[in-house]
């Protein structure tokens, strides 16, 4: 019962270029890397085993559509899966620049410098600490991963394959799937770049899960549920708290489990919301969700004792 577990939101990832659920909608509709790259590439569209006027009405039906996320409208349309699929990594992909990632300003932290001086601001703290935290993330992109990746060897000095091999230690959980594993976790996996083709698209999809209502519990939502069993505290970070999200997550525990502290950002929430929210949720978890923004969060609430 030592873990701090973080489940990350869209928002989370806001922080680092990636849009927000419903900015991702818009942006596929306004200005759709897909569309942009089949100009500079014709092959684009017949290598991914989609068709202009299959993207064309894909786009326009997800915008005009009430859905609060791309992966909602899929769930609900299963014949444009594979084109949604498409349409998701190639947006994600193309936020992948290592400047956005790592760039500091002068007078704020963003929340990823913030945590990672809170697991250790030397080697040995952060030795000691990294196994205590634990991340539950409903994101496709990798920029957790790549961030501390390059900043274990950026801060301490240590050889990029020690690196990895901290990371691959952690518990970094993408419960829909993600843009592929890291290059410098698999052979075949892809580096932090934004990087547009036919093979990058295609292996980003491969590793995208969607998720219909009747689905039944996947390994990677089991191994959230092991990670929250042993969770000290559980902390939602731009997260949207919604219905099904938060059913797929949360296990019914039995009358033994000790229940964490809870905690989440509602940044923006009405009260009625905040309310809803709640009771998706066990009472016993007695979930406290705060209007903070997420680096509000982590400097106001006793998370890292």
């Amino acid at each position: 019962m030592n873990i701090n577990v973080f489940i990350l939101g869209a928002g989370a990832s806001n922080d680092y270029g990636f849009p927000t659920a419903r900015e991702l909608i818009f942006d596929i509709y306004e200005s759709p890397i897909l569309l942009k790259s089949q100009n500079t590439n014709p092959k684009l569209y017949s290598g991914l085993n989609i068709s202009a006027e299959e993207f064309e009405e894909f786009r326009l039906r997800l915008h005009q559509s009430p859905s609060q996320s791309v992966d909602i409208f899929l769930e609900n349309n299963e014949k444009y899966e594979n084109v949604g699929k498409c349409a998701i990594a190639s947006q994600l992909i193309a936020c992948e620049l290592k400047d956005s990632l790592m760039f500091r300003t002068k007078t704020n932290y963003r929340w990823y410098e913030y945590l990672f001086n809170k697991i250790g601001t030397t080697l040995n703290e952060f030795k000691d600490n990294y196994q205590n935290f634990a991340f539950i993330t409903f994101n496709y992109d990798r920029s957790l991963e790549y961030y501390l990746y390059y900043q274990l060897n950026m801060a301490y000095n240590i050889p990029l394959p020690t690196s990895a091999a901290m990371i691959r230690s952690m518990k970094i959980i993408h419960v829909y799937g993600s843009l592929g594993e890291p290059k410098f976790l698999s052979e075949n996996g892809r580096d932090y770049l934004p990087e547009i083709s036919i093979e990058t698209i295609r292996n980003a999809t491969e590793n995208i899960q969607i998720l219909k209502s009747n689905t039944k519990e996947t390994d990677k939502f089991q191994e959230a549920h092991l990670v929250i069993g042993s969770a000290k505290r559980l902390v939602f970070l731009g997260f949207s708290f919604g219905r099904e999200n938060v059913r797929r997550l949360m296990p019914i525990f039995d009358s033994e489990y000790h229940y964490p502290f809870t905690i989440g950002t509602g940044y923006g929430m009405e009260q009625a919301e905040v309310i809803n929210a709640k009771s998706l949720f066990d009472s016993k978890f007695n979930i406290i969700i705060t209007n903070y923004k997420i680096l509000e969060l982590l400097r106001n609430e006793p998370l890292f004792d």
